[in-house]
């Protein structure tokens, strides 16, 4: 699996869309980020020891790669719900 230079997986260059900054391409776009963020959390789980709940809950709230995956899939979540949001205002302004 090849990056882009901004971190981005190439294998997701197909369903990005066309490079028009349109809602939809936008929300597509944040989503993609997020799997690509949930992938590499399944990375480094499957890297430590065995996945039991316990470890589970340590890696999610201690490790500090995981830390930073969670901020960033928080982020990423609540960027999807304001561009869905913008968009369900733009549909019923119409």
């Amino acid at each position: 699996m090849r990056t882009t230079r901004h971190g981005e997986n190439e294998d997701y260059q197909s369903v990005r869309g066309e490079p028009v900054a349109t809602i939809d391409n936008l929300i597509r776009w944040e989503r993609i980020k997020l799997r690509e963020a949930a992938r590499e959390a399944v990375r480094m789980l499957e890297t430590g020891a065995l996945p039991t709940r316990e470890y589970l809950d340590y890696m999610w709230h201690s490790d500090v790669g995981m830390k930073e995956l969670r901020v960033r899939m928080t982020k990423l979540r609540e960027r999807i719900a304001e561009l869905e949001a913008i968009k369900a205002d733009a549909e019923l302004s119409l």
